[in-house]
């Protein structure tokens, strides 16, 4: 017969008529092993052996961010790492998992993002081959494109310093950084914080706004 014993108290089943265990590993750590035989003439001497638990790596993605319609823009998105690099990592976009996955050699990773949608992930594989969990979402959004809508008549006297009131409306993200034209002339830029804006006008500047 065989005596089969584990350290810290794990448990255990015993199978085959008692020649051999199943063993509840913990999640991470070791567990050692130990089993002796057992006749008439005694017990032997322990044998034993060391199994080594390795953490489930896991994978989290964190971030978000905004970029202009019909622009080059990207956002970087975080993906921070546990567990025995290194790691191979698939990730989605709306759903849909890109290819090829990502080979990643260190942790926190920077994901760039140059498409919109909801950004997961899928599936991880550690160091030690173990699959991970996989945590978090990231969201990589387009502005709307902005709008700038000039409206007013005024009229000002000669020579009175007199200022003409025109109104601009303007839609999406603010502040807003327009450069308007007199008479076919570009002005110099100006920043807007909130809409509507009052641009207020000077003799110099009567004409064609």
């Amino acid at each position: 017969s065989y005596t089969w014993t584990t350290s810290n108290g794990t448990p255990f089943t015993s199978i085959n008529n008692g020649t051999g265990i199943e063993v509840t590993l913990p999640n991470s750590g070791s567990v050692q092993v130990c089993v002796t035989a057992n006749n008439s003439c005694g017990a032997s001497n322990p044998a034993c052996m060391t199994v080594n638990v390795a953490a489930a790596p896991t994978a989290t993605i964190s971030c978000s961010g905004n970029v202009c319609p019909n622009s080059n823009d990207d956002v970087n998105l975080t993906i921070t790492l546990t567990g025995l690099s290194p790691w191979t990592l698939v990730y989605a976009i709306d759903g849909v998992a890109q290819s090829p996955a990502l080979n990643i050699a260190s942790s926190p990773y920077t994901l760039v993002a140059t498409e919109v949608g909801s950004y997961t992930l899928v599936s991880l594989t550690g160091g030690a081959g173990c699959p991970g969990i996989v945590s978090g979402t990231a969201t990589v959004s387009e502005f709307p494109t902005p709008t700038a809508t000039l409206s007013g008549n005024e009229s000002i006297c000669q020579g009175s310093g007199q200022t003409a009131g025109l109104t601009i409306a303007l839609t999406g993200q603010a502040p807003w950084n327009l450069t308007y034209a007199v008479n076919g002339n570009n002005q110099a830029p100006i920043n807007i914080p909130a809409s509507p804006f009052t641009l207020s006008l000077g003799q110099a500047q009567a004409g064609n706004i």
